[in-house]
């Protein structure tokens, strides 16, 4: 600290040593001229040292006042100058005395210290949530921008006052609870509604956070609130495209299931059908177009297993209704695990053995039945490899049998 004494009758300055140390001025650089002091003041402070010295001495009172000096290695030192004067009878100064003292340290603090409140109102001013703390007696002690466009009131009017009044009754009764259980030290989230300024119905998910000092008491909290009205919407959006989806899927798998049913199950009806008629008629029951027909019938009911497998896989309450309703009781697969049919009695499949008596009492496969045996001998051939117990059938062209049609094939009865 350093101290000065101007002397206005004999137009000196003095100062102590202090005052050289905080000015950085030797004596014959200050020379005792308030000028050369001047100098070193900062230019943008000169004529509030100025003003505030002759303000002073009009009004006769002391003066209190910070300013800055420049230094010699152009770094910038603060002071805190206060004096005050004596005056004659007239109000004309006479003696002036003043002290210095540096605050360079103390006003870095200061801006070290409203850079980060800068800083930390531009971080919450910028997250996408409204931001606020709340002391034990429930006033707002800082919040973001954000909540201006939720209660049409600005910063400055929001501060200090109760969270009653900015929210309203209705908001308050609700939210009143969750603040009691965090000034007890818990950590609360829950869901409301809430109706802004602009008459906006939002969906707000809040986050109340403790603020404990030093002994563990709760001194308030910090309250993060999201407004998640787009994304309810979003979720019940989805929700609802889920749904239709799991219907479309159903649906599809009900046609698959129900295409498989109808257009491959009565094929293979027939085919089987077909297969037994032939092995009845072999005259050679031990021979090789015997056994190539056994095995022949053995792929037919396996490739009939695995399509009543997946019918039942794709949806089994499907194939369950089209055979109660009835509508297609004469279309019905070959029931798994049945013996192979080329070794059943003919009687198995028509009304007294007889495979030319079928009657309209008989399964109704007649049409499907030609379809089926049309298909067989048009595009299959037996091989003429040596005979195995599971002869392969490979698709062969034959036009002797493609010429031949279905219908005068399984007619070999006299009419």
């Amino acid at each position: 600290m350093g101290s000065w004494q101007r002397d206005y009758v004999k137009n000196t300055l003095t100062w102590s040593d202090g005052m050289y140390l905080i000015s950085e001025l030797t004596q014959e650089e200050f020379n005792d001229n308030f000028d050369n002091y001047l100098n070193i003041v900062h230019p943008d402070d000169r004529e509030l040292l100025l003003r505030t010295a002759q303000e002073a001495h009009s009004a006769q009172l002391p003066y209190d006042l910070e300013y800055r000096l420049i230094m010699p290695d152009a770094g910038i030192k603060w002071v805190h100058s206060r004096a005050t004067a004596s005056y004659d009878e007239n109000g004309i100064p006479l003696i002036m005395t003043g002290i210095h003292r540096d605050i360079t340290d103390r006003k870095q603090a200061e801006a070290e210290l409203s850079r980060t409140k800068g800083l930390r109102n531009l971080i919450i001013d910028a997250v996408p949530a409204y931001i606020s703390y709340v002391d034990r007696e429930c006033r707002y002690q800082l919040v973001n921008r954000r909540y201006e466009e939720l209660t049409g009131l600005s910063v400055k009017n929001i501060r200090g006052r109760l969270v009653r009044d900015i929210l309203g009754e209705i908001a308050w009764a609700e939210a009143s609870p969750y603040v009691d259980r965090v000034l007890a030290g818990e950590e609360v989230t829950y869901e409301t509604k809430f109706t802004g300024v602009d008459g906006k119905l939002r969906t707000l998910q809040v986050f109340h956070t403790p603020d404990r000092g030093p002994d563990g008491e709760v001194l308030g909290s910090v309250v993060l609130v999201h407004d998640i009205t787009e994304k309810k919407k979003t979720e019940q959006t989805l929700q609802s495209y889920s749904r239709r989806l799991i219907d479309l899927e159903e649906e599809v798998r009900k046609d698959l299931a129900a295409e498989l049913h109808d257009e491959l199950g009565p094929d293979l009806t027939a085919l089987n059908f077909t297969l037994a008629l032939i092995n009845n008629d072999t005259t050679e029951p031990g021979g090789r177009l015997s056994l190539l027909m056994a095995d022949a019938t053995q792929l037919v009911d396996d490739m009939s297993g695995k399509v009543r497998n997946i019918i039942a896989r794709l949806q089994p309450p499907v194939l369950s209704h089209h055979e109660n309703a009835g509508g297609n009781a004469g279309r019905e697969l070959p029931p798994e695990n049945s013996p192979r049919q080329g070794n059943r009695d003919p009687s198995d499949l028509t009304q007294g053995g007889d495979p030319c008596r079928l009657t309209s009492s008989s399964p109704t496969i007649m049409p499907s039945y030609g379809s089926g045996s049309g298909k067989f001998w048009r595009h299959s051939q037996i091989s003429s490899s040596p005979v195995k117990r599971r002869t392969v059938v490979r698709p062969l062209p034959s036009p002797e049998r493609s010429s031949a049609t279905s219908s005068s094939w399984i007619s070999p009865c006299p009419e």
